[in-house]
């Protein structure tokens, strides 16, 4: 739902596939220039409600935790990525990532992602972000990092 209302129409979606084609690690971006139209969040968020059943004020609550880490001046937004679990540490993930890295550079913009998974903050380090604030999510949701990889300096 997320994914054909607002990422493929208003973002970009990057993937890695295998000699069939099959995708092996995919990564979502947002970009600095364009956003969702407030119409198409509102018309997901009756279906994300209802997906999100019993746990959706939860899921309301920890994205408005999230949201105040997010820097307001335009930034790339790594709204997901993920790689099969049987082609992790093959460069996948990084394959997915480095596209629009790339482009950040290039287009000296600031590139933000959250993450709650302790493992991952260091592989993010080691693409140039640095964690610019952390929350624990209420109500017995998980430790959040927000990372930051800044503009690169004017040459």
């Amino acid at each position: 739902m997320t994914m054909d209302r607002i990422a493929l129409p208003y973002g970009e979606v990057w993937v890695a596939c295998d000699d069939e084609d099959n995708v092996m690690s995919a990564a979502v971006w947002m970009l600095p220039s364009v956003a969702a139209p407030a119409s198409v969040l509102h018309e997901i968020s009756s279906a994300q409600a209802m997906l999100e059943g019993s746990r959706h004020n939860a899921s309301v609550e920890a994205e408005a935790c999230v949201a105040r880490m997010r820097p307001i001046s335009p930034h790339y937004y790594l709204g997901a990525v993920g790689t099969r679990h049987d082609r992790q540490r093959l460069g996948l993930g990084t394959a997915v990532l480095t596209p629009i890295l790339n482009r950040a550079d290039r287009e000296n913009q600031s590139v933000f992602l959250e993450t709650s998974a302790p493992e991952n903050v260091p592989f993010y380090a080691g693409l140039g972000f640095i964690a610019i604030s952390e929350t624990d999510i209420p109500d017995g949701g998980p430790h959040v990092w927000a990372m930051l990889r800044e503009r690169p300096p004017l040459a």
